[in-house]
């Protein structure tokens, strides 16, 4: 990935095209590794395959490139056949936690719940996670964001079968317990990794206590990383309110007191209708998320244009060992892509208010030019999200 991030290529049609030729050798590398994929193959396979998705992403060159989608299954495929071997040595579990941490970070992801590790794999990485001696806040989410991967591609199953509304139930508590997770992790971060201010032209920068509105609030960060780290958050956060919404409208629909178990209770806000205190609660905390990601773009923006005054020799030098955390930011397109992820998950996002969405889908196409990205591309993908 470092020859993407730092190849200091001319135009925006040579990146593409060196993004084209690693793609072409991605494909080749998992079809020959699905092919046996015990061998050494398989590694540098699922390795190069996962960079690619990620280029995918940073580029926005899918017009050109096969769809993605099939290089995620590709990548699920080689796990699924490895099954304990995936933490048979310290490589393996290195090479698998690559895997959930680019997969669960790519907003593609939140838009494929049918791409499913099996049973064996999830119940190895649960142990695994378990006998670790230490997480740090970064692996902590991590494994919230795999368990809710993991939720949302047994809710699709689930829901094909009308007949039985057991397991959608039992999928809503589920959900529940990691929202609750997730709500533990937030409140456990240090309050000084995020902070709000409203933006008053008479006043200046007034502190906030409260998550912001989506318009007139920014937030601030001692660190990029920490930036990407809380829409990470947020965009894990959304997945997980969308799967109740989803089994609350299903329950609505098809789940009859008569396939009710004893063992799997309901909550008597799930009613029968959309409107019902699950859709509501849901959709507010949708609402806050969103408009927290809103929040942080004057953030990285204000990183990016930082970062290019300095490239440009605008800065004289380079930030120095001496400089503080947030003036050593990731380079382009790097950076643009922290921002990239949660703006796209933010505009798909249900519920979100047009006006809002209009906002947000500016400020990606923004983003999209500044880092040299195809902005009619972004643009379809966003619509396609959207519509999808």
């Amino acid at each position: 990935m470092a020859w993407m991030i730092s190849a200091p290529f001319a135009t925006v049609t040579q990146r593409m095209g060196a993004a084209r030729r690693k793609y072409g050798e991605a494909v080749a590398k998992l079809q020959d590794a699905l092919q046996d994929p015990r061998t050494a193959k398989a590694d540098d396979a699922l390795f190069t395959v996962l960079l690619m998705i990620m280029l995918e992403n940073m580029t926005a060159t899918s017009q050109s490139m096969p769809n993605p989608t099939k290089h995620i299954y590709g990548a699920i495929m080689l796990v699924n056949f490895r099954g304990l071997q995936n933490f048979a040595s310290d490589a393996a579990r290195k090479m698998f936690s690559f895997v959930k941490v680019t997969l669960t970070a790519l907003p593609a992801w939140h838009k494929t719940g049918s791409l499913s590790f099996s049973d064996e794999v999830i119940e190895a990485d649960r142990n695994a996670f378990a006998r670790s001696e230490s997480s740090t806040f970064s692996t902590r989410l991590e494994n919230i964001a795999f368990a809710i991967s993991v939720l949302r591609g047994k809710l699709d199953k689930a829901c094909l079968v009308r007949s039985r509304s057991q397991p959608v139930r039992r999928i809503f508590q589920q959900g529940r317990i990691l929202d609750q997770d997730l709500i533990a992790w937030r409140v456990s971060v240090p309050r000084e990794w995020e902070k709000f201010s409203v933006i008053s032209s008479d006043e200046g920068m007034q502190p906030l206590e409260d998550a912001p509105t989506w318009t007139g609030y920014t937030a601030s960060y001692p660190d990029p990383v920490i930036a990407k780290v809380m829409n990470h958050f947020r965009m894990h956060s959304i997945a997980i309110q969308t799967i109740s919404m989803r089994c609350a409208k299903w329950i609505a629909q098809y789940g009859n007191a008569e396939h009710l178990a004893p063992e799997v209770p309901m909550p008597e806000d799930v009613i029968a209708d959309d409107n019902s205190s699950t859709h509501l609660k849901a959709g507010n905390a949708i609402r806050t998320l969103v408009d927290g990601i809103c929040a942080s773009v004057p953030f990285h923006l204000g990183q990016l244009a930082w970062k290019g005054q300095n490239e440009s020799g605008d800065i004289a030098t380079a930030a120095s060992s001496e400089s503080p955390p947030v003036m050593r930011g990731p380079k382009r397109p790097a950076a643009g892509f922290m921002l990239l992820q949660p703006l796209v998950v933010a505009y798909s996002a249900p519920g979100v208010p047009a006006d809002q969405r209009r906002w947000i889908l500016r400020k990606t196409l923004e983003l999209a030019k500044h880092i040299g990205m195809d902005e009619g591309m972004v643009g379809n993908v966003l619509n396609n999200l959207v519509s999808s």
